[in-house]
């Protein structure tokens, strides 16, 4: 974990990047104060990562755990079978 300011970001991206690529979380300050974190990202992981900042999609799995939870399940067929007829599609 390392921390470093808007004005080092700028004067040593490509270095501050790398680090990120490797493994590294790196918070981004301003002022003194954190606003931001670079994570580095595979190409695997950016499908996931996006889905995962999608509200529709958080609060879908959301409510699925719930309903697994609760003993609430429906045969996977079932389930594909209104997906595919939601309008969304």
């Amino acid at each position: 974990m390392e921390f470093v300011n808007v004005r080092e970001l700028h004067n040593r991206t490509s270095e501050i990047l790398r680090r990120a690529k490797d493994g590294k979380l790196v918070f981004i300050t301003q002022r003194g104060k954190p606003v931001a974190v670079l994570r580095g990202l595979t190409e695997e992981e950016l499908e996931d990562f996006l889905l995962s900042y999608r509200p529709r999609f958080r609060k879908a799995v959301e409510k699925a755990i719930k309903e697994a939870k609760a003993g609430k399940t429906v045969p996977l067929e079932k389930a594909l079978q209104e997906d595919l007829a939601s309008p969304s599609h």
